[in-house]
């Protein structure tokens, strides 16, 4: 349970860094991922991203610290980036404008991520199976 609330406070401080990044210097990320500088409905998109990232990244934060909230939001973490992990690994197949560069680092959070959080729900299983036995 420790290590799972240290995953999800670390989570929750990624998704919040990188929100702040998306909504205050939303060029920053894109000079960072190769994209050109963000202008008009691109900066509003980088924008409403980078609140969601911010809601996601308290709500994380927070869970770590309610002891009966923790499970859930691994689970809803394994699910997040597992879907993160695959959409951006496609995406680039889909697009043509969009190269594995641009989606790199969405494929290295949701990744690592998607792993460690399957490790601890394989953990928390193979633990909630010795105590019934």
């Amino acid at each position: 349970m420790k290590f799972a609330k240290i995953v999800l406070l670390i989570n929750g401080i990624v998704d919040v860094l990188i929100g702040i990044t998306l909504v205050f210097l939303p060029n920053v990320m894109a000079q960072l991922l190769s994209y050109p500088a963000l202008t008009g409905h691109s900066l509003y998109f980088a924008g409403g991203w980078g609140i969601a990232a911010i809601s996601f990244g308290v709500a994380r934060i927070w869970a770590s610290f309610v002891e009966s909230f923790v499970w859930y939001n691994v689970i809803l973490g394994l699910f997040e980036g597992s879907i993160l992990t695959v959409f951006s690994i496609v995406v680039p197949f889909i697009y043509s404008g969009v190269t594995f560069i641009h989606v790199s680092l969405s494929i290295a959070v949701g990744s690592s991520f998607m792993i460690i959080y399957t490790i601890l729900l394989i953990m928390q299983y193979t633990k909630k199976k010795t105590t019934d036995s």
